[in-house]
């Protein structure tokens, strides 16, 4: 039964993640998510149903429109397994509870913030405001709700800080909103271990990009701009299933 349980909720995570993929370009185009049947962002031909089968689709059609034979951005895959696999994820570890279905909610948010911070650097309300939202109330069911709200105030506030301190040339203010959830979600001890995974997986990657452009692959620079709410994300969920604490007496 569990399996089964496990497989549908595989599913409805797969789902979840289509519409997110679609929430995430029509909000940057200004196209309603609830009107509008789903077009080629090319020849704008709608699609029909046998094209919007999660995954599936993608695979059957070979990544490409069946009409004018255009690329299906692979994001969109990308965003339909990812969610599917934490949905699938958030289950098998913490069950099917309150709890785990406002944590399942609060990253359907988070994805697709992270999604259109890494398309457009920057951090839309309409997608931060919820999440901040449910972590509230998830903070406010956890079993020490003050501790979760000041990890929450404190979090934004490290990343308002450094947004005040450097003018904004090294963070935004929208990730300091991302921060708040965070530490409501995730408490004191985890919320600093998801914000030390964040900058870790930041100065990763940036050396990575400084080595490939030494070797003519890429353009990038200490001055380059990178999207943080990605990493923030991956920090996020990084501290989450892994439960690992460096100041558990937080």
């Amino acid at each position: 039964m569990q399996f089964i349980l496990t497989i549908a909720i595989l599913c409805l995570g797969l789902i979840v993640g289509s519409f997110v993929s679609a929430w995430v370009f029509r909000l940057s185009t200004g196209r309603s998510i609830i009107y509008g049947r789903s077009a080629c962002m090319s020849c704008n031909v709608t699609l029909r149903w046998y094209e919007l089968v999660p995954v599936a689709s993608f695979l059957l059609l070979r990544g490409k429109c069946r009409s004018c034979a255009t690329s299906i951005p692979r994001q969109d895959l990308l965003l339909e397994v990812v969610m599917g696999g934490l949905f699938a994820l958030i289950y098998v570890i913490f069950g099917l509870t309150l709890q785990s279905v406002l944590l399942a909610l609060g990253i359907v948010f988070l994805v697709a913030l992270s999604a259109y911070d890494f398309r457009h650097t920057i951090i839309p309300d309409q997608f931060v405001g919820p999440f901040i939202i449910l972590g509230g109330i998830a903070a406010v069911l956890s079993p020490a709700p003050i501790e979760y709200i000041l990890a929450g105030l404190f979090s934004g506030l490290f990343f308002v800080s450094l947004w005040f301190v450097s003018g904004g040339r090294w963070m935004g203010l929208g990730d300091g909103k991302l921060a708040v959830g965070i530490g409501l979600f995730l408490g004191p001890a985890l919320s600093v271990s998801a914000i030390m995974f964040a900058f870790w997986a930041g100065a990763i990657v940036s050396l990575i990009l400084l080595a490939l452009t030494k070797w003519g692959r890429v353009e990038f620079s200490l001055k380059s701009h990178i999207p943080f709410a990605p990493f923030l994300a991956f920090g996020f969920l990084f501290a989450l299933f892994s439960n690992i604490s460096f100041f558990p007496w937080i």
